[in-house]
């Protein structure tokens, strides 16, 4: 589908962001992880993906964003990368340390 609407960023990132929307709203239904934080971890982390993707739209050609903005937009995208990472990091070690 990407190499398809190659030419198409706007399309491109609109079709990631369905993607991930359908990603959310199957666990929102579903519930497929036996514990409920689990659910919405992953829910939350859905909702991170979404807004990190449309953040994208900053470097799509057509929209025309300035230098500025795409730079501010891809500290948005690290900083949200970093968060998680941080996050899931932190979860990887505190269940480490539980086991032990």
């Amino acid at each position: 589908v990407i190499s398809m609407l190659s030419s198409f960023g706007i399309a491109q990132v609109a079709v990631l962001m369905v993607v991930e929307l359908g990603y959310i709203l199957v666990i929102a239904v579903k519930w497929p992880f036996s514990e409920s934080s689990d659910n919405k971890f992953h829910l939350f982390l859905g909702v991170i993906r979404i807004v990190i993707t449309g953040c994208g739209l900053a470097y799509v050609h057509e929209v025309q964003a300035s230098p500025e903005v795409r730079q501010l937009f891809g500290y948005i995208q690290m900083a949200l990368h970093l968060a998680v990472f941080i996050v899931v990091f932190a979860l990887a070690i505190w269940n480490t340390v539980q086991v032990v």
